[in-house]
């Protein structure tokens, strides 16, 4: 976990947004890249390097999960980037309180392309050969969820799950075939709902198989304790520098 608004590892910087180094024997990819330089200074703090990567995949527009995009380009290089087609064109304006703010993309997408940026649509020619066996995608409400395979089920990382994190389990279900969602990680927007809705999601996402959540991002403090209150499985709290690993037989170590 290169960023996030937690902090589990002494050194590393929490900050509002999400970047997540996900390494397998023959892929390294990096999901989403936060909102600024941290993705660079956390990686130093637990010493890994940002390259090479073999795809930067973002799950959407926002500034919190495209911000580091620049950042990241000059440490690696001309690299993949797997994004839904709505990255650039989509409405990035926030309201609240009768005020409206911009929260999209700092730069401009010629501006992202001249910097090494090779935008590729999750649906494009090449993509599965640049993820490779291990992973598939699938994209909810113009937001893209990066889907790790592991023989017998499947771990689901979302960036925000602005479309509802039932709704993303249920097509990640759908897209990874004979290996069902059994581990959620990232952020589940839960900020502001009601600890009710928390509790029925809670439910409904155990019984899409999911046995393990891992909050974090903008899932929020009150969202991640109510999960906790009626979620069946495991919810662990993660943070900046956390180190998640997964065996060959499915089996999750957290550090």
């Amino acid at each position: 976990m290169l960023c996030d608004n937690g902090v589990a590892r002494c050194g590393a910087s929490g900050v509002h947004g999400l970047a997540v180094l996900v390494e397998t024997p023959d892929r390294r990819l990096l999901f989403d890249t936060g909102p600024d330089t941290t993705v660079a200074t956390n990686a130093d703090v637990l010493e890994v390097s940002l390259a090479p990567l073999d795809a930067i995949v973002l799950s959407h527009g926002h500034y919190d999960h495209i911000g580091g995009l620049e950042t990241v380009l000059g440490a690696v290089g001309p690299t993949p980037v797997i994004a839904p087609h709505h990255l650039f064109s989509a409405n990035h304006h926030y309201k609240r309180n009768s005020v409206t703010r911009y929260i999209g993309p700092p730069r401009s997408e010629e501006s992202y392309r001249r910097l090494g940026a090779e935008f590729m649509a999750p649906d494009e020619a090449g993509v599965d050969r640049l993820l490779g066996s291990g992973f598939t995608t699938t994209v909810v409400s113009d937001e893209l969820a990066l889907i790790g395979l592991i023989p017998g089920h499947s771990v689901v990382l979302t960036g925000c799950a602005h479309g509802g994190a039932a709704t993303v389990v249920r097509e990640a279900r759908d897209v990874a075939k004979g290996d069902p969602p059994r581990v959620l990680v990232g952020g589940l927007h839960l900020g502001d709902t009601p600890d009710s809705a928390v509790h029925r999601l809670a439910l409904r996402l155990h019984a899409l198989g999911i046995r393990t959540i891992l909050p974090c991002h903008c899932t929020g403090p009150q969202g991640t304790l109510a999960l906790k209150e009626r979620f069946l499985g495991d919810v662990c709290t993660i943070g900046s520098g956390s180190v998640l690993e997964f065996s060959s037989d499915g089996a999750m170590q957290a550090s």
